[in-house]
């Protein structure tokens, strides 16, 4: 079964042979097929739905920082928006 995902989303990827990713949804290629950016390869990889699973991701402020610096780089500005956001949060809320 298909899961809902979308740009923005971490997730877990997982390869045909069974090698599992940890990637930011980059777009949108065509209907259940995304373009997973997957840091550790420093590449962009295409995924079906099929081999996704949304992660739920907690940062702390440091990690924010580093996060804000990839939206940055990706040129992402809606993530990186969201991303000052939850930072303004975080330091409101302790």
């Amino acid at each position: 079964m298909a899961i809902e995902v979308k740009v923005g989303d971490w997730v877990s990827a997982e390869t045909n042979t069974a090698k599992v990713f940890i990637g930011y949804v980059h777009e949108e290629l065509k209907t259940g097929m995304f373009n997973i950016y997957i840091p550790k390869l420093k590449a962009y990889v295409p995924f079906d739905t099929e081999q996704l699973a949304v992660c739920a991701v907690y940062y702390t402020e440091e990690e924010l920082d580093d996060v804000i610096d990839l939206a940055l780089l990706l040129k992402d500005e809606q993530w990186f928006k969201e991303l000052v956001k939850e930072k303004e949060e975080v330091k409101w809320h302790g």
